[in-house]
């Protein structure tokens, strides 16, 4: 049922409703990711928190991951990365750990520029397929609020995603509303 309707939401595209699989993961919570592929990964707990067009939003924006290659491009980079870094600090296993952060800062700055990128894609898939981006700023909000309870947050230099405030103000300038 909510293949269709998502598929009906953004079909202008040929969203391929076969690439949307819903899983229960109460380790992850309210969540959606694109894998390798043209796969995309929706948590039961995101189908709770948000409205079907919120949800359309969210599908867009893991669609611009897709289309912009964001997985494959971030997989070259740490490939790359890890042997420059090898080289540098030599191929010890005591410097696995050292090594391990370092990649994981070098590829945070990459995830958020992707993210960003993803939600611009979004932003545009929604207008096309005649919804408001808004609807990705309103599950932000949600997603935003449901998160406010969990402790233990990365470092905004350590993040995969822009700040949230930052994301709904730029979306909000998309879509002509203070969101």
């Amino acid at each position: 049922m909510i293949r269709s309707q998502l598929a009906q939401r953004l079909g202008r595209v040929a969203l391929d409703a076969s690439a949307i699989d819903f899983r229960s993961s109460p380790a992850i919570g309210a969540n959606a990711m694109a894998l390798g592929g043209s796969q995309i990964v929706i948590t039961d707990k995101l189908v709770e928190i948000l409205n079907s067009d919120e949800l359309a939003a969210v599908v867009a924006h893991e669609l611009g991951h897709l289309h912009y290659k964001h997985i494959l491009r971030l997989e070259v980079r740490q490939i790359g990365l890890s042997g420059v870094l090898s080289l540098l600090v030599g191929f010890h296993g005591a410097n696995d750990e050292l090594l391990g952060t370092a990649i994981g800062l070098g590829q945070s700055k990459y995830s958020r520029e992707f993210e960003s990128e993803a939600d611009a894609y979004s932003i545009s898939l929604m207008n096309a397929s005649g919804l408001s981006p808004c609807l990705l700023a309103s599950s932000l909000k949600k997603l935003e609020q449901a998160a406010a309870s969990q402790s233990g947050a990365n470092p905004s230099w350590f993040s995969s995603h822009p700040p949230t405030q930052v994301r709904i103000n730029m979306i909000g300038l998309a879509c002509g509303e203070k969101v």
